[in-house]
């Protein structure tokens, strides 16, 4: 693995926690556009906004460090399968409550314990969807097109003939055994 790869692991913990606790204990607490809109439905659009910008940003990181070549339709397209299965894991986590119970009977069935199991399920789900990303992205970007390759071998093709012209003889040494 390379080095990006093992520093994404942490990232991802990291950013899924601070979204996961931002979200439950601020923005469904004091941003409100609504009442007659659950709870549920604002989670997910916050959820994807964030997560979609986290696939963004590893995609594009991935190509930029591998190539240094950016494609911005790559990254938008893992962007939104990124927020969308992030919201997809979010929905099992939150409909299926065996997934929930041993947090809940750790912490408790309230915000924190929710949160602490929503946490540890999209990370540990978002890390191989990142990691994911993060191969396609480089693999996808960083190909060589025809039209370089055969650049690239004119000049090389030139290189080799002004060196053959350029090269003096020199006389083999025949080794007898």
């Amino acid at each position: 693995m390379s080095n990006a790869v093992i520093k994404l692991i942490p990232i991802t913990i990291i950013y899924v926690s601070i979204v996961v606790f931002v979200t439950n204990f601020l923005l469904l607490r004091y941003v409100k556009i609504t009442d007659a809109i659950p709870d549920l439905f604002f989670y997910m659009i916050y959820a994807f906004i964030f997560y979609s910008f986290y696939g963004y940003n590893v995609s594009t990181y991935a190509s930029k460090s591998k190539c240094n070549r950016i494609n911005r339709r790559q990254g938008s397209a893992d962007g939104f399968k990124t927020g969308l299965l992030s919201i997809f894991i979010y929905l099992i986590v939150y409909f299926v409550n065996p997934l929930r119970n041993p947090f809940n009977e750790l912490i408790g069935n309230n915000t924190l314990g929710n949160s602490v199991a929503e946490t540890f399920y999209l990370s540990l789900n978002l890390i191989v969807i990142s990691m994911s990303n993060y191969f396609n992205s480089s693999k996808q970007n960083c190909k060589i097109k025809a039209e370089e390759i055969e650049k690239n071998l004119v000049k090389l093709d030139k290189y080799l003939r002004s060196r053959k012209k350029n090269k003096k003889k020199v006389k083999n040494i025949v080794v007898k055994g």
